[in-house]
This record gives structure tokens, sequence and C-alpha cells, in this order.
């Protein structure tokens, strides 16, 4: 008898919307380029920002990997992470740059905190635009940190290079 007691007002709770299943992760709806001059187009032009309008997230992979684990290489950011290729355009400049962009769910199991956890928000220094021009490829990133733990993990990652990847 209490075990169909049980069941009833487990499916009760779970009919009503009384209960709570949280996500593993969740998704950052939006960004904004703060680097003037910038416009990053995809290749396969489903989507284009441009610096200081707001976008919404084109695309997103799974919780991001650790810092140096996403600095280490770009096919992984193009096949395990679900990157796509852009261009990327420096109007101040006059020149185009080919890039790898993803962008990343944030962990939602853990306490995590930074800026990067509730907005998208794309700054390319000077310095990272200054190695791509001169033929080395470049990477940026935002990142951030989880509680109990030291790991920085990545938010959205942008590779640059002159030549495509």
């Amino acid at each position: 008898m209490k075990f169909k007691q049980l069941t009833a007002l487990t499916c009760c709770f779970y009919l009503s919307g009384c209960a709570y299943f949280s996500s593993p992760t969740y998704s950052v709806e939006e960004g904004i380029i703060t680097t003037a001059d910038v416009t990053i187009t995809a290749l396969d032009d489903s989507y284009k920002l441009t610096s200081g309008e707001r976008f919404e997230t084109p695309h997103q992979s799974g919780i991001g990997g650790s810092v140096d684990e996403v600095k280490s290489s770009t096919d992984k950011v193009l096949t395990e992470h679900k990157g796509k290729k852009v261009r990327v355009s420096l109007a101040d400049k006059n020149v185009e740059l080919y890039g790898v962009l993803t962008f990343y769910e944030i962990n939602n199991s853990a306490d995590c905190r930074g800026l990067a956890t509730t907005s998208h928000t794309i700054i390319i220094p000077k310095k990272v635009i200054k190695q791509a021009l001169n033929g080395e490829t470049a990477v940026v990133y935002d990142y951030y940190t989880c509680a109990g733990t030291d790991t920085e993990t990545t938010s959205w990652v942008l590779w640059l290079s002159k030549e495509s990847f």
C-alpha cells in the first residue's frame, strides 16, 4: 500500500511541476564584441557578429574544456567542440583573418562564477591580432571558475590566423 501512495505522490509532484530537476549545463543566450571595428562571419554564412551589437549565441557545444586543453588544438575545437570556421574582418586595418569560433554551455552542477557565466563578451587584444597578422596562430578566450576547483573552464574560444584552418 505504501508503494502505491509513494508512486502516486511522486507522479503528482512530477506532473504538477513541483519536482525540480536541474540540468547539468545552461546556455548563455547572448553576447557582444567589445573590440572596435570587428566583424565575425561564419564561412557558411549562418551568422554575422558585429562590434557593439548584442547577438544571440549562434551555436553552442557542451561544457568547455580547461583553458590549457582548448589552447592546445584547433582540431579539437573544430571536431569535438563543434567550432565553426569564420572570417574576422578588422575594418581599422582593412584586413581579414581566418578563425575558428566556438561557444560553450556553462557548468550548472557547481557554484561557478565569473562574467563569462552570464554573457559572451568577445575581446580581441591588439597583441593577439598582431600575432595573427605576423603569421602566428593566435587564440583568445574567456573562462570561469567553479567552487572547489582551480580549473579555468572556457566559455568561448576564438583561434585566429592569416591562413585558413
